[in-house]
């Protein structure tokens, strides 16, 4: 009790933790050299996102069964180059999964439950919502005329003018 008084009263000072000004000054670097990159990054997508707002929303199709069936087809016409989804998106979606089992994510369960346990449930939910929008995208495309499967068919020449 007289340490706390002595304390309040300004006769005793705490020894200060010195050695958390390095690390906290390099984790407070990364972080604005992070937010940086972030900002550079979403100003470059700019352009991108303006035009995918103006096209307006893509339609979708097909119930989850159908849907669910239709993602190996579209993962194999992304890689191909076919159909509309990126390849990012493929690869964003194998980062998630890779993380999600590796031993890094237990790591970080065991240590930080209460930031590794959300974390992985709201990475589970946005690979769910991911690949089941694309996929109702690529479903609908498929059923319409836009077969996202097919080839153009090569042209030949026109023998009839000649």
């Amino acid at each position: 009790m007289a340490g706390l008084v002595g304390y309040v009263a300004g006769v005793h000072h705490a020894p200060s933790p010195w050695w958390l000004v390095p690390p906290g000054l390099l984790a407070a670097g990364i972080g604005v050299g992070l937010a940086g990159v972030v900002a550079a990054a979403r100003r470059r997508l700019l352009p991108f996102r303006a035009a995918r707002r103006a096209a307006g929303p893509l339609p979708s199709a097909g119930g989850p069964v159908r849907r669910l069936r239709a993602v190996p087809v579209m993962v194999v016409d992304a890689w191909r180059g076919r159909g509309t989804l990126p390849r990012s998106q493929t690869v964003l979606w194998l980062v998630a999964l890779v993380y999600l089992v590796s031993p890094l994510d237990v790591i970080a369960d065991v240590v930080f439950p209460l930031i590794g346990i959300p974390g992985d449930i709201g990475l589970v939910a946005w690979l769910l919502a991911t690949v089941y929008t694309e996929a109702g995208h690529y479903v609908h495309a498929r059923d319409t005329d836009h077969d996202v499967t097919a080839r153009p068919a090569p042209r030949r020449p026109d023998v009839s003018a000649s």
